[in-house]
């Protein structure tokens, strides 16, 4: 709830969405000040199994603007 609350710079939690469904979050994000992602805007869905805080929810970008990045994967090919 304090991502919710108070989140980061940059950070916004769908509230509505997370209100809805606590196992499944919609994150958007800036890209950081001072990198190649300055001025670009992201979505993530965060999945959460049952198993959470002990398992890492699942993250996946949505939407429109996915990165290119060597450790982000496309799962669409």
């Amino acid at each position: 709830m304090a991502l919710i609350r108070e989140p980061p710079p940059g950070v916004q939690v769908d509230e509505d969405l997370v209100g809805q469904n606590l196992t499944q979050w919609i994150v958007h994000m800036e890209g950081a000040k001072g990198t190649l992602y300055e001025g670009e805007r992201f979505q993530l869905q965060f999945k959460f199994s049952s198993k959470y805080p002990f398992d890492s929810p699942e993250v996946t970008f949505i939407g429109g603007n996915i990165p290119i990045h060597p450790h982000v994967y496309n799962d669409s090919v």
